[in-house]
Formats: C-alpha cells, sequence, structure tokens
C-alpha cells in the first residue's frame, strides 16, 4: 500500500496540512512532527458497523505548471462524513514511470519538455474503508530562451561595396526548442524595430553610433534582450558617380569626373595614377584632360584617385584606345 501521511479533520482536509477537532465533546490531540495518529473518533453519534467512506473532493498545483528541476506540491480538499482522520496517500508518476516520491510534494525531474504531464494519483482513507484513487495532471510548462552571445560583423562583396553588418546572435533553449531572433538596430537616434539580422552600411554618416539588440523566442517565450556595445561609423570612402566619354574625332579627351562623399565631406582632391603622358587632372574640380597624337595609337590605362582627406580614397579605372583611322577611339 502506498504510504500515507495522517490528518486529522471534522469537516476539511487541505492537503497535508493537519487541522484536528475535537469529536463527541474530547479535546483535539495536537499533531506531532512526523506521521501522527489522532485520537479514535467518537462512535456516539454513528450507527454500529456504518462507516462512511471519506472522499477527496479536488485536487490542484502549486504552482499551476510544473517546471523542471523545481518543487511541484499538490493541494488536496478531502473530507469525512463521520468526522475520522483522514490519511492521504500519493502515486506520483510521468508517462507511466513512477517518481520516487510518496508525499504532497515532488522535485520535478530536469529533462522534462514542454508539454509533458506529470500524474498524481490520491488516495483517502479513513483506517477503515478507502476511497477511489483521485487522480489528476499538470503539464510541464515552457522554459524560456536566453540570449547567450551576440557579435557583429562586417561583411563586404569587394572594394567598392559599402558593405552591411551582420548580426551573430547565439542563443540558448534548454528544453532544445529552435529559436528564432529578433532585432533591433539604433543608429544615432533612429530605432529600426523588426528589422533584419544585417544593416546596410551605404548612406551612413561618419560619427553615428550604432547599437543593436536581439531577442530570442522559441515560439511561446521571448528572452530578454542582449545588447551590444556600441561601434562608431567611421569614414567612407568618397563614390565616383561619373563615367568616362569617349574622345572626339580631333582626339581631344575630357572627362569631368563627379564624385559624392556619403559622409558629407567637402573638398575632395582628385589626382592621377596612371596615364598616357600629357594627361592631367584639376586636383579641385576633377576634370581629366588629354589630346593624344599619331604616336599615342593603341590602348591605354587611365586609373583616377578620388581623396576625401579623411582617410578615404576611391579610385577608378578606365581605358582609352587611340586609333589612327579616323575613328573615334573607345574607353571602358
Amino acid at each position: 500500500m502506498t504510504a500515507i501521511r495522517s490528518t486529522r479533520i471534522a469537516g476539511l482536509v487541505w492537503g497535508i496540512a493537519a487541522c484536528v477537532l475535537a469529536c463527541g465533546g474530547e479535546e483535539a490531540e495536537t499533531p506531532r512532527a512526523g506521521a501522527w495518529q489522532a485520537p479514535a473518533a467518537s462512535t456516539a453519534s454513528r450507527p454500529e458497523g456504518r462507516n462512511q467512506t471519506p472522499e477527496v473532493l479536488s485536487v490542484r498545483f502549486s504552482p499551476e505548471e510544473a517546471m523542471a528541476g523545481r518543487p511541484l506540491r499538490a493541494v488536496v480538499e478531502a473530507e469525512d462524513g463521520d468526522g475520522d482522520p483522514v490519511e492521504l496517500g500519493f502515486t506520483w508518476t510521468i508517462a507511466g514511470s513512477r517518481i520516487p516520491s510518496d508525499g504532497a510534494e515532488i522535485s520535478v525531474p530536469p529533462g522534462l519538455r514542454r508539454g509533458d504531464r506529470i500524474r498524481v494519483s490520491v488516495l483517502a482513507s479513513d483506517g477503515r474503508s478507502t476511497a477511489d484513487a483521485f487522480e489528476a495532471s499538470v503539464p510541464v510548462a515552457n522554459r524560456p530562451p536566453r540570449m547567450a552571445s551576440l557579435e557583429v560583423h562586417v561583411v563586404q562583396e569587394d572594394e567598392d561595396d559599402p558593405g552591411r553588418w551582420v548580426a551573430d546572435p547565439v542563443g540558448e533553449d534548454p528544453d532544445g526548442d529552435d529559436l528564432d531572433f529578433r532585432f533591433e538596430w539604433t543608429v544615432g537616434d533612429r530605432v529600426l524595430e523588426d528589422a533584419e539580422e544585417w544593416l546596410s552600411r551605404a548612406g551612413r554618416k561618419r560619427g553615428e553610433q550604432i547599437q543593436l539588440r536581439v531577442w530570442a523566442s522559441d515560439g511561446v517565450d521571448e528572452s530578454p534582450p542582449l545588447v551590444s556595445a556600441p561601434f562608431e561609423i567611421g569614414n567612407s570612402p568618397p563614390d565616383i558617380v561619373s563615367r568616362p566619354p569617349r574622345m572626339d574625332s580631333s582626339g581631344r579627351f575630357v572627362y569631368a569626373v563627379e564624385a559624392r562623399d556619403r559622409d558629407g565631406d567637402r573638398g575632395l582632391r582628385y589626382s592621377l595614377v596612371q596615364g598616357p603622358q600629357g594627361m592631367t587632372i584639376d586636383p579641385f574640380s576633377g576634370e581629366l584632360r588629354w589630346t593624344a597624337t599619331v604616336e599615342d595609337a593603341g590602348e591605354h590605362q587611365v586609373t583616377i584617385a578620388v581623396d576625401d582627406r579623411n582617410g578615404g580614397v576611391t579610385r577608378q579605372t578606365f581605358y582609352v584606345d587611340v586609333t589612327t583611322t579616323g575613328g573615334s577611339g573607345r574607353n571602358g
């Protein structure tokens, strides 16, 4: 028989807490520590041989959902029509396997998953008869995930690509659930909610501060956010937005180089890195000039550079082809 704990009542019993009432004018006995036996109930008002079987009225759990690794208590309401002491016995199981406890409280085993159910079977006895088992169950609650780490990397396809910041979050879930992440970027005083895991560097200004918050979700609960350390946008090189024209029929080549700076830097400086003899560029306006001669027939590589004077330099390379057949030369 399942081990039981003794409780003396005159009407109702809550859990395993003992409330001993006097019967037939007798004084109630104070319960001692551990299991105890109450004095026999008075039979003065009970017809000989007619005992009423006690009854479990309800079982509730505290807390209402089981949490792996934490205590769980069954709170029982029972009564005996004769006012006899009621002894309660508990049998705990998970998926048919017995949990080693015969008391009203257990420690929920670790390793359980969300939705697993813990069952308790409660017997109530007055020493003469035992009620049918009262069964109740409680689900194992979801354990929320947590953010473990967060890194931000710069990804750039090539030297002309402004690139993007890409988040690399790591989350942990005690139930082994798959995780999704929610991202929030802060750029200066602007908050970009429900954003992607990446943020383009295009259009960002030098000196702006960026910060990233990331939440992990298992589909039921969401973790507190993990916040990256703020970092400052560095200098961006200027962009050359113009393309070289064709050489005219007289052999003159004029190219007004146009550049823009993402940081708003002014006073860009233009220079000729490589070009045929006699080609020049104005360092302030960016106008590139050259007049070819018959001796210059052939293909010439030209490289120009634009410097924002804050550490950002952009280069553009193209080719000028000089022919002596009267055609216009080609540029690529």
